[in-house]
């Protein structure tokens, strides 16, 4: 049997039990070793470009409705202010924007997200006085995101049924988005916090166990070190991101 068509059968045979027995399925990844890590990743990055094309397609929608969201303190721009920004919105609505560059952040923050954290975890664990290898370590951070595979395809079934993208991720309602400097960096923090995250830690830990063969309160505490810094990256590259958004939309032409 080869290694591709093993993968594949453990993905068809063992994504349903992964829900209600994830230990089964950890300790099955750990005797086979080798990379098992393909078919979840697949399946996270199928439904994220699925959701990126249905928002990009409301998009085009509402923009040929002439739906352009204003920011916050439009009340506050000056009419030479407004103007550009008009102008300004209407350059990104274009593919490159509504279509590439989501592609391109949306399978950027899950490749390479997944080999920062499993490099992470693997040189933490190791510190700990973990037993797995590197390819263990993919394999347990590819299977432990499972859950957000789950969260992208709520996030379609929304944008199919409201027809408009998520205001709030996460936690992130409960820090008003009219602030500026650090409350920004706390609700793009937050908009990273949910229930699939608290699942994918729980997964990390129980995973750990299995391929790592080392206690439970040493697999919590390295993996909460290791996805608090991750978060806190993401947070900084998404508030820089939104930072460098706005300078484009309110001044496109200095770049």
């Amino acid at each position: 049997m080869t290694r591709n068509a093993l993968s594949l059968r453990f993905f068809v045979n063992r994504i349903p039990q992964f829900f209600y027995r994830p230990s089964s399925v950890f300790e099955w990844v750990a005797a086979e070793g080798g990379r098992l890590w393909l078919p979840p990743l697949l399946l996270i990055t199928g439904l994220t470009l699925l959701r990126i094309l249905i928002d990009g397609l409301l998009q085009v929608r509402r923009a040929t409705q002439g739906e352009i969201p204003l920011p916050p303190d439009w009340t506050y721009y000056t009419p030479e202010m407004q103007a550009q920004y008009m102008q300004a919105a209407e350059a990104t609505k274009s593919p490159v924007f509504v279509y590439v560059l989501p592609i391109i952040i949306g399978l950027a923050a899950i490749w390479m997200g997944w080999i920062l954290i499993s490099s992470l975890l693997h040189l933490t664990f190791t510190l700990a006085g973990g037993r797995g290898t590197n390819a263990s370590a993919l394999n347990l951070v590819a299977w432990a995101s499972i859950p957000f595979a789950l969260r992208e395809l709520l996030r379609v079934t929304y944008l199919l049924v409201a027809h408009h993208p998520i205001i709030s991720a996460g936690l992130s309602g409960f820090v008003s988005k009219t602030e500026s400097g650090g409350l920004l960096f706390i609700s793009a923090l937050l908009a990273l916090v949910d229930i699939f995250l608290v699942w994918h830690i729980t997964l990390l830990v129980i995973g750990a166990k299995r391929t790592e063969t080392i206690s439970t309160v040493k697999s919590f505490a390295v993996v909460i070190v290791v996805i608090t810094l991750s978060l806190v990256i993401q947070a900084g590259t998404s508030y820089l991101g939104s930072q460098l958004s706005d300078m484009m939309v309110t001044r496109p032409f200095y770049f």
